[in-house]
């Protein structure tokens, strides 16, 4: 270093510099792997359950309710359907026949769960075992089998079969949400909306309501005068005193 050299702004001690032909990183910026997104990333799953669990204050009819976004997002689904946009009745008419709901409810089916809590429990019975001495961890133990988020079937069900207050001739009247929706969709149809009547035929032959409701109706063809005469001649039929073809029962 020159004896005249100071050292100070914009110059550094010679001792400290870069020198000449050498990097100044000798390691370098360290490379990122090629594919580590793929691998490194979240679960589209995950996150769409942690979404849909989130709680949010809805304004209902009897007052604000805390729901889950996912019961929210039934709640819209089923409160436009009632308001009524047709395209929305379809929606919900799909995820109702997704759940096979469209079929006729079984008063006599009963739902239990059977968790491995529950199985050492039966277990533990058979064996004869003092069962107090455990009944406090198994407890705590079923509490693991909690499922941590409600069905979505169950999600519509409930807000289908929410009351609702509706004005009918002058006067206040209770009704379900569901009757709510298939009043708007008669609605719809009276007003001559084709979209409206194109779901309602095809709920109705999808109840077979397009059948006809007399199972006791039989149809029958008059015979002709030969068909007739030889109808009598066979005895397939009989004629009265007073002329009249009385139905014979054997052939």
């Amino acid at each position: 270093m020159p004896e005249d050299y100071d050292v100070g702004y914009r110059k550094p001690p010679m001792a400290t510099r870069f020198k000449k032909g050498e990097s100044g990183n000798p390691r370098g910026r360290p490379k990122k792997s090629l594919h580590a997104h793929r691998s490194q990333r979240t679960h589209m799953r995950d996150d769409f359950l942690r979404v849909t669990q989130q709680r949010v204050t809805v304004a209902g009819e009897d007052g604000n309710r805390s729901l889950t976004i996912q019961r929210a997002v039934i709640k819209g689904l089923v409160d436009r359907a009632i308001q009524g946009h047709v395209a929305w009745i379809a929606r919900l008419w799909a995820v109702f026949k997704h759940y096979h709901l469209d079929r006729e409810p079984d008063p006599k089916i009963t739902f239990h769960r059977f968790t491995p809590a529950l199985e050492k429990r039966l277990e533990a019975l058979l064996n004869d075992e003092p069962f107090s001495r455990r009944a406090t961890s198994l407890e705590e133990e079923e509490k693991q089998y909690r499922p941590t988020r409600d069905h979505v079937m169950d999600d519509l069900l409930l807000e289908l079969q929410q009351p609702i207050t509706i004005t009918e001739r002058g006067r206040s009247k209770r009704i379900t949400k569901q009757e709510a929706l298939l009043r708007t969709l008669v609605r719809q149809c009276l007003k001559g909306n084709t979209k409206a009547w194109d779901l309602f035929w095809a709920m109705s032959k999808h109840y077979e309501l397009d059948q006809e409701p007399d199972k006791y109706l039989r149809t029958y063809r008059q015979r002709s005068p030969a068909e007739l005469k030889e109808a009598i001649e066979k005895g397939w039929v009989k004629v009265g005193p007073d002329g009249a073809v009385l139905p014979s029962y054997t052939q």
